[in-house]
């Protein structure tokens, strides 16, 4: 009896071991799990607030881009009103006029010591009662001084006007107003890229070796073959174009450029040639070139006989951060050219732009095409838009074809003899027709990227 109650308590005793262990393992187990599901919650709660400061921090850039375009629309209205009224066109320079979107903000707004207790007042009472949270940064650029790649771009319709333009009479007038050929987008985009080619091939032997056949023309041929409509011209790489294209089983766009990134899907631009002359292009349209933005290559264009030390020479004159000079008109940057620098006779610089302008290439200050860069935080979490904003001109109703000789007719007068419509009228010459003021449309984004 004495026996079995010892193996009984035994018995107990290691059913009470393996229950101890038991109840361990299901502690540890329990544990693991425990630590894993406040691991997890932890976890999705950061990537909650994470999620929500990222998404807050994307409203405060959207809340960026509207502001900007909302200082363009004044521009805008401001820029039309000036048109329409000439005395106050006079009083206010374009200069003036820019302020309204040049000039960054930034919330919350910086406070200085220059500024007054009821300025200080004031802000902290904006602060107070605005809906933002966090930061936002805002900066409006002009990118108005960049050349458009798609002006490149050739239609069938120009090539069947040229054909009809050859089988009929040309009046001397058109004859005049045709664009030289040394003024076009080609031509300039041709030597701007041949430049670019040259200095990087003395400065680097690697890629003087790897395209030491690349021209100007060649590379500029690829994009307007890229872009335009098919046999819509002749050019003599069309062919060798077609057959590089129809190797890779690629068809070109032949429709204008969305994005400066699809340059690197054009045949025969890699990224170091897209690299060399991208800061100059857009593939956005702009009124005007702006004068003082642009850069020395864009200078070259306009006055291709400069050399480097005139070139230097002029960005030190506009560029003084002692006393920086704005052109606020055509004539106003004629004035360095023709006076200050003594660089062209009047005649000669009138001629250059009067070409330019014949070519669709115009110079002057008021910028309308803008470069938009936002940036939200909030937190741990930021957020940056980048838009091109575009304010284009209202076009501009053409002229009616003005009557040679041989088409007005005869009109006889009371002896019998004929008299032009002018003499009919008893004018003594042509008047000078006004030029119609620029009448700029709203504001709209182009291209806009996030990340």
């Amino acid at each position: 009896m004495k026996r079995f109650q010892f193996f009984r308590e035994l018995k107990i005793q290691k059913e009470r071991g393996v229950a101890i262990l038991m109840v361990l393992s299901a502690v540890t187990i329990l544990s693991a799990i425990l630590a894993d599901f406040v691991f997890e919650t932890k976890l999705n709660k950061l990537k909650s607030y994470n999620s929500q400061d990222k998404y807050q921090a994307r409203l405060n850039a959207e809340a960026g881009l509207r502001l900007a375009i909302a200082r363009l629309k004044l521009y805008q209205e401001a820029f039309n009103l000036l048109q329409k009224n000439e005395k106050a066109k006079g009083s206010i320079k374009q200069e003036d006029l820019n302020f309204i979107w040049s000039v960054p903000f930034m919330f919350p707004i910086p406070q200085t010591k220059e500024l007054s207790v009821q300025q200080k007042s004031a802000i902290e009472e904006f602060e107070k009662n605005t809906l933002l949270q966090g930061e936002m940064k805002l900066e409006i650029m002009s990118a108005s001084q960049l050349l458009n790649v798609n002006m490149l771009k050739i239609s069938s319709l120009v090539d069947k006007k040229k054909t009809t333009d050859k089988t009929g009479d040309e009046d001397e007038g058109e004859k005049d107003s045709a664009p030289d050929k040394e003024f076009t987008m080609d031509a300039q985009l041709s030597n701007m890229m041949k430049e670019a080619i040259e200095k990087k091939r003395e400065k680097d032997d690697d890629f003087n070796n790897k395209y030491a056949d690349k021209e100007g023309v060649e590379m500029i041929s690829a994009i307007k073959h890229y872009i335009s409509e098919p046999d819509s011209y002749e050019d003599p790489y069309v062919q060798q174009f077609n057959a590089n294209y129809a190797t890779k089983s690629i068809t070109p766009k032949h429709a204008p450029l969305s994005s400066l990134s699809e340059l690197y899907m054009i045949d025969g631009w890699d990224d170091e040639l897209v690299d060399l002359i991208s800061s100059e292009l857009t593939v956005h349209g702009s009124i005007l070139i702006d004068l003082n933005k642009m850069t020395d290559k864009t200078l070259k264009i306009l006055l291709p006989t400069l050399d480097e030390e005139q070139v230097k020479e002029f960005f030190k004159y506009r560029d003084n951060p002692k006393d920086p000079k704005f052109f606020n008109t055509i004539d106003d940057f004629k004035k360095y050219v023709v006076t200050t620098a003594n660089l062209l006779s009047e005649s000669a610089f009138s001629e250059r732009v009067k070409k330019f302008d014949q070519a669709g290439l115009k110079f002057g200050a008021a910028g309308t095409l803008f470069k938009v860069m936002s940036a939200g935080t909030y937190n741990r979490s930021t957020y940056t838009i980048t838009a091109y904003v575009s304010i284009p001109a209202k076009p501009v109703p053409p002229e009616e074809k003005k009557k040679t000789a041989k088409d007005k007719k005869p009109a006889t007068g009371s002896e019998g003899e004929t008299e032009t419509e002018g003499e009919k009228t008893g004018s003594t010459g042509e008047k000078e027709k006004k030029a119609q003021p620029i009448e700029l449309l709203t504001p709209r984004v182009v291209e806009i990227t996030a990340n």
